[in-house]
């Protein structure tokens, strides 16, 4: 936990609103509280367990979506921090050559 935050690594999770079912079992499995336990990000998505771990239709589902736009979020955030704090990368410094030079007109 600390050394996740030491080195400001972002976690996020999703925790289940629905109860999921199987034979007997008719619970929720993973609790919001347990999902708060250091993380950055915790969100309830309308779903049973199941659904949010095997990402059904991923392209429609709620857990997938939240996990691309959380990634998006942290690469933005990466890049913003990299520049604000000084850290240049090389694909930093491509991106500051004049723009004559980047687009090959002369």
């Amino acid at each position: 936990m600390e050394r996740r935050k030491a080195l400001r690594i972002p976690a996020a999770e999703m925790f289940e609103t629905l109860r999921t079912k199987m034979g007997n079992f008719n619970e929720i499995v993973v609790t919001e509280g347990s999902a708060r336990m250091d993380v950055d990000v915790a969100i309830g998505l309308p779903m049973d367990h199941f659904s949010i771990m095997s990402l059904k239709e991923a392209s429609d589902s709620l857990a997938y979506e939240f996990l691309k736009n959380q990634i998006q979020k942290w690469i933005q955030d990466l890049i913003f921090r990299s520049k604000t704090e000084g850290g240049t990368s090389e694909t930093d410094k491509k991106d500051e050559r004049p723009e004559a030079e980047t687009s090959g007109t002369k």
